[in-house]
């Protein structure tokens, strides 16, 4: 409820060092994150600032400014060591030129979400859009349209033989929910006596998640890989995260406040909510399937003890770990045949705990960015 600025600043020094130091360590735990989570942090504080404007006057947003700018400051320079040594294998962004995702695949991945995420945003348009400016619409239109925009121009210089437009015709779905979420967020903004700071996250959320996912078809970070795959992994973890958060909060508005009278509007609810209880019955099969698959569909006995397996597949081998588990001291260095990921190369080492020599050889070409052993 407190407007920002150098005054905030003053009074909760000790709230805005933790949360530099919590945003800043995002770095250092997964390099991918900074970008999504401190753009959610800045575009936050900017509603915040947009929401007091009347106690600052003309000057919210340089307030905005500046404490974004001691933000961005405080993340790098708080973890300026790692930063310095820090050797990323990435080569740079370049333009995706492969095929797009297909709709159906897009919506197995995000459907469940996107139910509930575009059923909430709808409820939020008579709110929202009432008091929007529809001025707005052209330069918010630009402003998303700007990736693609970005990317088409790449394309059409390097000679890249995708179509541009089909490119757009694809994510033009997204691209005007997208529109749709900012027009409701400005609107809100606007009429910020009945605003609902709740629902201006949820909204948020969704937005960055789907600015992620619209990213993942614009772009991707050239790696070893040399395709976008990794891209994908990376990013859409983060969506799905957001899109967890957002859809939770987006269930519970909906079940709270989606309380029609009209005969018509509460058969449509009913339908509503027989719909999400199919999606999220389908959204079950993998856990179930996965559960039944990876324990044999329950036919061994219960047990924490994670080697147990070994003991009825190799009973040798698994006399051999409990040896070197019971007999070797600390943690010695041993030997034992390296191979291709994802496979049972390097399991002594994973089963005891001890160093080795190499693991999986792609891993530790991802790692340290070559595969050159004297880096």
């Amino acid at each position: 409820t407190e407007k920002l600025g150098f005054a905030w600043l003053k009074k909760n020094p000790l709230q805005f060092l933790i949360m530099i130091v919590c945003l800043g360590a995002l770095g250092s735990i997964h390099s991918w994150d900074p970008p999504a989570y401190t753009f959610i942090f800045v575009a936050a504080m900017l509603m915040q600032a947009y929401l007091r404007r009347e106690q600052t006057g003309g000057g919210w947003w340089k307030n905005w400014l500046v404490l974004s700018i001691l933000t961005l400051a405080g993340i790098f320079l708080l973890y300026l060591p790692y930063y310095i040594y820090f050797r990323s294998p990435v080569e740079g962004i370049v333009p995706y030129e492969g095929p797009d995702t297909r709709a159906v695949h897009y919506w197995i991945i995000w459907g469940l979400f996107l139910f509930i995420g575009v059923s909430f945003i709808l409820t939020q348009i008579r709110s929202g859009l009432r008091a929007a400016s529809w001025r707005s619409v052209v330069p918010i239109s630009i402003a998303v349209l700007l990736p693609w925009i970005i990317w088409a121009i790449v394309i059409v210089a390097i000679g890249g033989e995708v179509s541009v437009w089909g490119r757009l015709g694809n994510l033009a779905p997204l691209l005007v929910l997208l529109v749709l979420i900012l027009l409701i967020i400005l609107g809100k903004l606007r009429k910020a006596e009945a605003v609902d700071s709740s629902a201006l996250l949820a909204l948020l959320f969704f937005f960055t998640g789907l600015l992620l996912t619209v990213g993942c078809e614009l772009f991707y970070v050239l790696d070893i890989f040399n395709s976008r795959f990794n891209t994908v992994f990376r990013l859409y973890y983060q969506a799905w995260t957001l899109f967890a958060v957002a859809s939770a909060f987006g269930l519970y508005y909906l079940y709270r406040l989606w309380q029609p009278s009209i005969t018509a509007a509460v058969l449509v609810k009913r339908i509503w909510w027989v719909i999400l209880a199919a999606l999220v019955i389908v959204s079950l099969i993998y856990p179930v399937a996965a559960t039944w698959s990876r324990t044999n569909g329950f036919s061994g006995s219960p047990t924490l003890n994670g080697l147990a397996f070994l003991d009825q597949s190799r009973p040798y081998e698994a006399d051999a770990v409990k040896w070197l588990n019971s007999n070797v001291k600390g943690t010695p260095v041993i030997v034992e045949a390296a191979g291709n990921d994802y496979t049972e190369y390097g399991r002594i080492s994973e089963y005891t705990g001890l160093p080795t020599i190499l693991g999986w050889e792609q891993h530790q070409w991802v790692w340290r960015g070559s595969s050159d052993y004297t880096l």
